[in-house]
């Protein structure tokens, strides 16, 4: 398999993924969320704060959002319920997802290539290099935050 188009393939799936549930969430979230959102303990003052939230910190939430496991398949849906531009949700998802793509690829392609140094390839040791992948990006992801929290606070201080 060809490395660019694995890792093209990922991206693609990704940004289609979100774009669809962030269209769902644009389409059904509110009205849903008001109806049901009781069952799963929303307040209408929750979901105020969390659109405000994301209104102010959206990019770099769907950026980060889309580096941690479970929240990278969650993260479009406060997105479209916060009506985010659409072209600044797409790139910092596919900034977010192309990041993860890319780790992914590179660890299957590093697998592919040591098979026959590395034995049977079971899934134990696919998950130890993925969990090892995590393990570096997770400082960096900090890093990222915290360089855009100094940045927004000071913007904040000047205005």
């Amino acid at each position: 398999m060809d490395v660019w188009v694995a890792f093209l393939a990922g991206l693609t799936g990704s940004l289609i993924g979100a774009a669809f549930n962030y269209a769902l969430a644009v389409a059904l979230g509110r009205p849903l969320l008001h109806r049901y959102g009781r069952f799963l303990l929303l307040t209408e003052r929750s979901l105020d704060r969390s659109e405000a939230f994301f209104r102010r910190h959206g990019e770099i939430s769907t950026f980060v959002g889309r580096l941690i496991p479970v929240i990278r398949q969650y993260i479009s849906l406060p997105a479209g319920l916060a009506r985010m531009r659409f072209d600044l949700f797409a790139l910092y998802t596919a900034l977010g997802a192309g990041i993860w793509c890319a780790v992914l690829t590179g660890i299957g392609w590093f697998l592919g290539h040591q098979s026959q140094r590395l034995g049977e390839l079971s899934p134990e040791r696919v998950h130890r290099y993925v969990n090892l992948a995590f393990l570096i990006m997770a400082p960096l992801v900090a890093a990222l935050v915290a360089v855009y929290v100094v940045r927004y606070r000071r913007r904040r201080e000047q205005s």
